[in-house]
Protein backbone atom coordinates (compact mmCIF):
# COMPACT_ATOMS: atom_id res chain seq x y z
CA UNK A 1 0.00 0.00 0.00
CA UNK A 2 1.05 3.50 -0.78
CA UNK A 3 2.10 5.34 2.35
CA UNK A 4 0.56 8.63 2.03
CA UNK A 5 -2.82 6.27 1.46
CA UNK A 6 -1.81 3.97 4.52
CA UNK A 7 -1.25 6.84 6.94
CA UNK A 8 -4.64 8.11 5.61
CA UNK A 9 -6.56 4.93 6.15
CA UNK A 10 -6.16 4.98 9.64
CA UNK A 11 -7.17 8.99 10.00
CA UNK A 12 -4.69 10.08 12.53
CA UNK A 13 -4.49 13.23 14.00
CA UNK A 14 -1.22 15.50 14.28
CA UNK A 15 1.15 13.54 12.21
CA UNK A 16 4.12 15.64 11.65
CA UNK A 17 6.76 14.71 9.09
CA UNK A 18 9.00 13.03 11.72
CA UNK A 19 5.20 11.04 13.36
CA UNK A 20 4.63 9.81 9.74
CA UNK A 21 8.31 8.44 9.64
CA UNK A 22 7.82 6.56 12.91
CA UNK A 23 4.50 5.34 11.85
CA UNK A 24 5.91 3.95 8.45
CA UNK A 25 9.07 2.88 10.19
CA UNK A 26 7.15 0.71 12.71
CA UNK A 27 4.46 -0.66 10.42
CA UNK A 28 7.32 -2.59 8.30
CA UNK A 29 7.90 -4.32 11.98
CA UNK A 30 4.32 -4.67 13.30
CA UNK A 31 2.30 -5.05 9.94
CA UNK A 32 -1.40 -3.73 8.73
CA UNK A 33 -2.65 -6.62 11.40
CA UNK A 34 -1.68 -4.62 14.62
CA UNK A 35 -1.82 -1.25 13.43
CA UNK A 36 -5.68 -2.19 12.63
CA UNK A 37 -6.45 -3.69 15.79
CA UNK A 38 -4.98 -0.79 18.14
CA UNK A 39 -6.95 1.91 15.81
CA UNK A 40 -10.07 -0.10 16.14
CA UNK A 41 -9.70 -0.58 19.76
CA UNK A 42 -9.01 2.86 20.63
CA UNK A 43 -12.24 4.10 17.93
CA UNK A 44 -14.61 1.51 20.54
CA UNK A 45 -12.89 3.04 23.32
CA UNK A 46 -13.19 7.11 22.02
CA UNK A 47 -16.01 6.60 20.00
CA UNK A 48 -14.51 9.09 17.65
CA UNK A 49 -13.79 9.23 13.85
CA UNK A 50 -10.26 9.44 14.45
CA UNK A 51 -7.26 9.65 16.64
CA UNK A 52 -4.64 11.88 18.05
CA UNK A 53 -1.64 10.24 16.94
CA UNK A 54 -0.18 10.44 20.36
CA UNK A 55 -2.57 8.59 21.74
CA UNK A 56 -2.07 5.58 18.79
CA UNK A 57 1.77 5.54 19.57
CA UNK A 58 1.48 5.41 22.99
CA UNK A 59 -1.12 2.66 23.33
CA UNK A 60 1.69 0.54 21.39
CA UNK A 61 4.62 1.76 23.72
CA UNK A 62 2.31 1.50 26.94
CA UNK A 63 1.94 -2.42 26.06
CA UNK A 64 5.28 -3.23 25.06
CA UNK A 65 6.97 -1.29 27.98
CA UNK A 66 4.65 -3.36 30.29
CA UNK A 67 5.53 -6.56 28.46
CA UNK A 68 8.95 -5.52 28.54
CA UNK A 69 8.87 -4.99 32.70
CA UNK A 70 7.11 -7.96 33.20
CA UNK A 71 9.57 -10.33 31.55
CA UNK A 72 12.20 -8.73 33.62
CA UNK A 73 10.71 -9.36 36.84
CA UNK A 74 9.27 -12.96 35.95
CA UNK A 75 12.88 -13.66 35.13
CA UNK A 76 13.50 -12.93 38.31
CA UNK A 77 10.76 -14.83 40.26
CA UNK A 78 11.98 -18.16 38.59
CA UNK A 79 15.57 -17.33 39.87
CA UNK A 80 14.01 -16.79 43.38
CA UNK A 81 12.05 -19.99 43.36
CA UNK A 82 15.20 -22.17 42.18
CA UNK A 83 16.86 -20.16 45.04
CA UNK A 84 14.49 -20.96 47.35
CA UNK A 85 14.75 -24.52 46.50
CA UNK A 86 18.71 -25.03 46.66
CA UNK A 87 18.93 -23.39 50.03
CA UNK A 88 16.97 -25.61 51.70
CA UNK A 89 17.39 -29.09 50.04
CA UNK A 90 20.84 -30.56 48.68
CA UNK A 91 20.87 -32.93 44.85
CA UNK A 92 22.44 -36.18 44.95
CA UNK A 93 21.87 -37.54 41.89
CA UNK A 94 23.62 -37.13 38.69
CA UNK A 95 21.26 -36.46 35.92
CA UNK A 96 19.63 -32.73 34.86
CA UNK A 97 16.14 -32.14 36.58
CA UNK A 98 13.29 -31.34 34.08
CA UNK A 99 9.90 -31.22 34.35
CA UNK A 100 9.05 -34.75 33.48
CA UNK A 101 12.01 -35.90 36.27
CA UNK A 102 10.73 -34.34 39.21
CA UNK A 103 8.98 -37.35 41.16
CA UNK A 104 11.69 -39.32 40.57
CA UNK A 105 14.01 -36.57 41.85
CA UNK A 106 11.73 -36.54 44.88
CA UNK A 107 11.92 -39.78 45.59
CA UNK A 108 15.83 -40.68 45.30
CA UNK A 109 17.52 -37.39 44.82
CA UNK A 110 16.77 -34.77 46.87
CA UNK A 111 17.38 -34.19 50.49
CA UNK A 112 16.94 -31.75 53.45
CA UNK A 113 19.92 -29.59 53.50
CA UNK A 114 22.33 -27.88 56.04
CA UNK A 115 20.22 -24.31 55.72
CA UNK A 116 24.16 -22.56 55.52
CA UNK A 117 24.98 -24.42 52.21
CA UNK A 118 23.81 -23.43 49.02
CA UNK A 119 23.91 -26.40 46.93
CA UNK A 120 25.26 -25.30 43.35
CA UNK A 121 25.51 -29.28 42.54
CA UNK A 122 21.27 -28.34 42.35
CA UNK A 123 21.67 -25.05 40.91
CA UNK A 124 23.40 -26.30 38.12
CA UNK A 125 21.51 -29.08 37.20
CA UNK A 126 17.77 -27.57 37.44
CA UNK A 127 16.22 -27.17 34.14
CA UNK A 128 12.86 -26.57 35.11
CA UNK A 129 10.10 -24.19 33.44
CA UNK A 130 8.20 -21.79 35.96
CA UNK A 131 5.22 -24.46 35.99
CA UNK A 132 7.76 -27.07 36.89
CA UNK A 133 9.13 -24.74 39.73
CA UNK A 134 5.47 -24.93 40.37
CA UNK A 135 5.00 -28.29 40.91
CA UNK A 136 8.10 -28.89 42.58
CA UNK A 137 7.84 -26.49 45.48
CA UNK A 138 4.10 -27.49 45.99
CA UNK A 139 5.58 -31.15 46.23
CA UNK A 140 8.27 -30.48 49.14
CA UNK A 141 5.56 -28.37 50.68
CA UNK A 142 2.72 -31.41 50.48
CA UNK A 143 0.64 -29.69 47.78
CA UNK A 144 -0.34 -31.53 45.43
CA UNK A 145 -2.41 -28.56 42.87
CA UNK A 146 -1.49 -25.54 41.74
CA UNK A 147 -3.12 -22.43 43.55
CA UNK A 148 -5.23 -20.22 41.99
CA UNK A 149 -2.25 -17.41 42.13
CA UNK A 150 0.16 -20.06 40.32
CA UNK A 151 -2.33 -20.35 37.46
CA UNK A 152 -2.98 -17.09 36.82
CA UNK A 153 1.39 -16.37 36.84
CA UNK A 154 1.56 -18.93 34.13
CA UNK A 155 -1.05 -17.10 31.95
CA UNK A 156 1.06 -13.97 32.66
CA UNK A 157 4.00 -15.67 32.09
CA UNK A 158 2.70 -16.86 28.64
CA UNK A 159 1.29 -14.22 27.30
CA UNK A 160 4.72 -11.96 28.22
CA UNK A 161 7.26 -14.52 27.07
CA UNK A 162 5.23 -15.29 23.99
CA UNK A 163 4.96 -11.49 23.16
CA UNK A 164 1.28 -11.08 22.98
CA UNK A 165 -0.68 -8.05 23.48
CA UNK A 166 -1.99 -7.41 26.70
CA UNK A 167 -4.25 -4.76 25.93
CA UNK A 168 -5.85 -6.38 23.82
CA UNK A 169 -7.42 -10.22 23.00
CA UNK A 170 -6.85 -10.53 19.51
CA UNK A 171 -9.08 -13.45 19.07
CA UNK A 172 -12.35 -11.63 20.50
CA UNK A 173 -14.23 -9.02 18.85
CA UNK A 174 -12.68 -5.55 19.15
CA UNK A 175 -15.80 -4.35 21.34
CA UNK A 176 -15.87 -1.93 24.12
CA UNK A 177 -16.98 -4.46 26.87
CA UNK A 178 -14.31 -7.31 25.46
CA UNK A 179 -11.82 -4.60 25.75
CA UNK A 180 -12.75 -3.60 29.41
CA UNK A 181 -12.76 -7.64 30.72
CA UNK A 182 -9.58 -8.21 29.35
CA UNK A 183 -8.11 -5.37 31.21
CA UNK A 184 -9.70 -6.48 34.44
CA UNK A 185 -8.31 -10.13 33.22
CA UNK A 186 -4.86 -9.04 33.26
CA UNK A 187 -4.89 -6.46 36.22
CA UNK A 188 -5.74 -9.80 38.00
CA UNK A 189 -3.13 -11.80 36.53
CA UNK A 190 -0.63 -8.91 37.71
CA UNK A 191 -2.13 -8.51 41.01
CA UNK A 192 -1.56 -12.20 41.32
CA UNK A 193 1.93 -12.05 40.75
CA UNK A 194 2.61 -9.07 42.82
CA UNK A 195 1.18 -11.25 45.78
CA UNK A 196 3.70 -13.66 45.05
CA UNK A 197 6.86 -11.86 44.71
CA UNK A 198 9.14 -10.15 47.61
CA UNK A 199 8.07 -7.05 48.85
CA UNK A 200 10.85 -4.84 47.65
CA UNK A 201 10.00 -6.44 44.29
CA UNK A 202 6.25 -5.68 44.81
CA UNK A 203 7.04 -2.32 45.35
CA UNK A 204 9.52 -1.12 42.28
CA UNK A 205 6.69 -2.81 39.84
CA UNK A 206 4.32 -0.94 41.62
CA UNK A 207 6.03 2.35 41.53
CA UNK A 208 6.60 1.68 37.62
CA UNK A 209 3.30 1.51 36.64
CA UNK A 210 2.73 4.39 38.89
CA UNK A 211 4.92 6.34 36.15
CA UNK A 212 4.29 4.85 33.20
CA UNK A 213 0.44 5.58 34.01
CA UNK A 214 1.20 9.06 34.40
CA UNK A 215 3.24 9.81 31.33
CA UNK A 216 0.80 7.94 29.09
CA UNK A 217 -1.49 8.72 26.55
CA UNK A 218 -3.08 4.90 26.39
CA UNK A 219 -6.57 5.15 26.67
CA UNK A 220 -6.14 2.01 28.38
CA UNK A 221 -3.70 1.75 31.53
CA UNK A 222 -3.68 -0.87 34.79
CA UNK A 223 -4.46 0.37 37.72
CA UNK A 224 -3.14 -1.43 40.92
Amino acid sequence: MNEEKLIKSFNLLVLDDDSKNTFIKYYKVRGYGIYKTIYDAILSINGNNSIEYKVFSDFIRYDKSIRDELYKYLAMYEEVLVNNICENYKYIGKCLIENSSIDCILKNNLIIADKSRYDMELFSNVRLTLGGLFILNNKLNSKQHLSKEQKNILDLRNMVMHHKFLLIDITKDITKENLEDRKKCITNLIKSFLDEIPKDYNDSLLEFFGKINTKTKSPITIDL
